[in-house]
């Protein structure tokens, strides 16, 4: 019974860490300022691209050119236009936006002092645990809300038809899964969402560790950002535009990297990162 009720009590004490993490991360600025930024980025782009589509539907444009498709949601939204100013910048800005919620809180534990008091109550390991774990999830999260409401809108706006292989993004036949999107947009573009969402969580990753390295909060924002541009830099140059993180994130760019192996290659780091940082951080003397 004394075993079981101390089994209980850890994960007890888990699971408090873990939602005192959310809740710590939902307060801070910011997450309110990453959530702000991307949900303005999808408004801009419904209010510049999606209602003026949805207008010209209503017009006699297409019954008089009768070898043009409607404007349909799949090619509309954000994360299914591959020509979308906004859709570009949003995943330009990616890093710092999943960066922010997590990256903030342990920042303020390491370097404030805080990670002392609270190690006197709770395991180290447990501790780094679950500020890990939660840090992926709540970059997951402030990645994949704005791309979510972006698509719905899209949904209340123009009509779900199937997209056209002609008249449609950068979807083609070169293009991993383009018969599930030609099939079945809704799902196509709702798996891409859950893709962009471990991107999110891998941005986020990053930034946990670079707490270690630097003693300024704008360094470890900043540096998954300029990770991620260096590599944009580096396939833009060689002409490698596909293996872009910026192009690969988005669905409607129709790029020739495989969702599910480019996933694989992502969790892989995660649980690489997942280490480094438990091991970093069970050695990091606490101020």
């Amino acid at each position: 019974k004394c075993l079981y009720e101390r089994g209980a009590c850890r994960v007890y004490q888990s699971e408090s860490l873990f939602f005192i993490g959310i809740k710590r991360s939902m307060k801070n600025s910011g997450t309110w300022v990453g959530l702000l930024t991307g949900a303005c980025i999808a408004l801009t782009q419904i209010f510049r691209e999606q209602v003026p589509a949805s207008l010209a539907n209503h017009t006699l444009f297409y019954e008089k050119l009768r070898s043009l498709q409607p404007n349909t949601a799949s090619v509309k939204c954000m994360i299914g236009s591959g020509t979308s100013v906004e859709a570009f910048l949003f995943f330009m800005l990616l890093p710092i936006i999943a960066s922010m919620p997590y990256a903030i809180t342990f920042f303020e534990d390491l370097h404030a002092g805080y990670l002392k008091s609270i190690l006197v109550r709770v395991d180290r390991r447990k501790y780094l645990q679950t500020k890990f774990c939660g840090s992926i999830i709540a970059g997951a999260i402030i990645t994949m809300l704005p791309l979510l409401m972006n698509y719905l809108f899209s949904l209340v706006l123009l009509p779900n038809l199937l997209p056209s292989s002609i008249f449609g993004n950068g979807i083609s036949i070169t293009t991993p899964g383009y018969q599930l999107y030609f099939s079945h947009p809704t799902v196509y573009l709702l798996l891409f969402i859950l893709f962009d969402g471990l991107i999110g969580g891998f941005y986020a990753g990053i930034a946990l560790l670079c707490c270690f390295l630097s003693d300024y909060l704008v360094v470890v924002i900043i540096i998954p950002f300029f990770l991620q541009l260096i590599w944009h830099i580096l396939c833009s140059v060689t002409g490698m535009y596909d293996f872009s993180p910026i192009y690969f994130s988005m669905a409607g760019y129709g790029s020739t990297v495989h969702p599910l192996y480019a996933g694989l290659a992502i969790a892989a780091a995660l649980v690489l990162f997942f280490f480094i940082f438990i091991k970093k951080g069970m050695k990091e003397d606490v101020q």
